[in-house]
């Protein structure tokens, strides 16, 4: 079933030259004790050393039916390259400093 997780990111995007934007990002950061639909999850607090998975897409389509462009953060190989958004497996990892 679809989910809508719009409370868990802030995202700002700002232009700062014809062809170029600067875009920041908040989000809030759980543990592997998530569960999906409750009211009383609660986001961890980050600190120095921590470990996460993370991937990052823009998605593109201007009013059409299909995708126009896609980029990611992360190279997935083979014919199944939109797992991101299936599988957290295929994420890179970050390491907060």
């Amino acid at each position: 079933q679809p989910h809508l997780y719009n409370d868990h990111m802030k995202v700002k995007m700002k232009k700062v030259a014809p062809h170029k934007y600067v875009w920041e990002v908040a989000m809030k950061v759980f543990t592997k004790d998530y569960v999906d639909g409750s009211n009383t999850n609660k986001a961890t607090m980050l600190q120095k050393g921590k470990q996460m998975g993370y991937a990052v897409s823009f998605n593109d389509n201007d009013g059409n039916n299909v995708r126009e462009n896609f980029i990611g953060s992360v190279c997935i190989p083979g014919p199944d390259r939109n797992r991101g958004w299936i599988d957290s497996g295929v994420f890179g990892t970050v390491i907060l400093k």
